[in-house]
């Protein structure tokens, strides 16, 4: 509402807000980021992981869905991998099949 930057990258390792909401599955923070137009495939500086990469490897279901609805890029590799594939790897079903 003030005019902060939704996209800005965090110093410490270049996380973006979205990525930090998603990181911690935050619906309503990722709801608000969204809604003030926050780019869904920002990635982060250090590893270029997304907020769906992170949102899907943490089994945060609703931040998946609501990442995906917004045009979040579901076939983003991340040191080889997709979203997909780590949902997999941690056994996040529910994130696998909305993927």
């Amino acid at each position: 509402e003030n005019g902060a930057d939704v996209d800005k990258a965090s110093c410490f390792d270049g996380a973006t807000p979205l990525f930090i909401a998603s990181c911690g599955g935050h619906v309503t923070c990722v709801t608000a980021l969204l809604e003030h137009g926050a780019d869904v495939d920002k990635c982060r500086t250090d590893n270029g992981g997304t907020p769906l990469f992170i949102a899907s490897q943490l089994g945060h279901v609703d931040c998946v869905r609501l990442l995906i609805e917004n045009g979040a890029d579901v076939e983003t590799m991340v040191a080889g991998a997709a979203p997909l594939h780590i949902a997999c790897e941690r056994g996040n079903v529910d994130c696998a099949r909305l993927l």
